[in-house]
């Protein structure tokens, strides 16, 4: 495998264990597949209204802006 692709130096990447990959460890988003940043979920208990009315009398209703 060549060392350069388009003028650049790609050096072979390791994927850093689980317990001491740096993303995970500082809270943050990691794209590994299988680490604790990986994993998405919501910080919040609500998740929004249910059902949502919208504006009935809008002053140009076919305009587009």
């Amino acid at each position: 495998m060549p060392r350069r692709k388009y003028g650049r130096l790609t050096k072979p990447l390791e994927i850093p264990p689980k317990d001491n990959c740096s993303r995970c460890r500082s809270g943050k988003h990691c794209p590994i597949p299988g680490h604790s940043g990986n994993e998405v979920r919501a910080k919040r208990d609500w998740s929004g209204p249910e059902d949502i009315q919208k504006r009935s009398n809008k002053k140009k209703p076919g305009q587009k802006r």
